[in-house]
């Protein structure tokens, strides 16, 4: 799975998700899982009604200059993460877990 894959896929799993407080804690272990792995390069932030409950950063934003990731850090995608971000929201549809005029 590339990179930008798992971090649309991220976004879309820890943003549209309704998640009670109890559910937190595996979420974090989500994260915390996937901020372990070598292949991963960025943010993984987990909030609910607006309120950041965790932020994690990996890697670097600039490799060549050696920048780290900081939470305020942003990436510039590709055309193709519309497509990608296209099929991931109207999955959620398909699920009942968000309706087109939220977008």
């Amino acid at each position: 799975m590339t990179r930008l894959l798992k971090i649309v896929i991220l976004f879309f799993i820890f943003q549209y998700s309704s998640v009670h407080a109890a559910d937190h804690d595996k979420l974090k272990v989500t994260a915390d899982r996937i901020l372990a792995s070598n292949s991963f390069n960025g943010i993984v932030q987990i909030s609910q009604n607006g309120e950041l409950i965790s932020s994690k950063t990996k890697g670097f934003s600039n490799f060549e200059k050696k920048l780290a990731v900081r939470p305020d850090t942003q990436f510039v995608f590709g055309s193709t993460s519309k497509q990608i971000t296209a099929i991931l929201v109207l999955t959620q549809v398909e699920k009942g877990n968000l309706r087109l005029k939220d977008v």
